[in-house]
């Protein structure tokens, strides 16, 4: 693939009861590569450490592929996925716990 001419990539740090640890730590990428007359928005997420999982949608025009991606982004934010932290206030955080 060419290079992305959009990508954001958000992070969510936190309590979940769903495992054993009652701790998750989730990322969440969004990037747009152009492809001839289509552009493919790809959205990969997961835990940290792990490859995750890889959704591709296909849109025909570019704004369309950067409307789907900022109102997927939105609702990863309205979750409490915010924008990257820095690797040691990330362990400063989890070292509090």
């Amino acid at each position: 693939m060419s290079n992305p001419i959009f990508s954001e990539r958000l992070e969510w740090f936190g309590s979940n009861g769903a495992n054993k640890s009652g701790k998750s730590n989730k990322f969440y990428l969004v990037e747009i590569f152009p492809d001839g007359n289509k552009f493919n928005e790809v959205r990969r997420w997961g835990r940290f450490g792990a490859k995750g999982r890889t959704k591709t949608l296909v849109h025909w025009s570019e704004m369309a592929a950067l409307d789907s991606a900022q109102e997927q982004l939105a609702k990863k934010r309205k979750k409490g996925y915010t924008s990257p932290v820095a690797p040691l206030k990330r362990l400063a955080a989890a070292l509090e716990d």
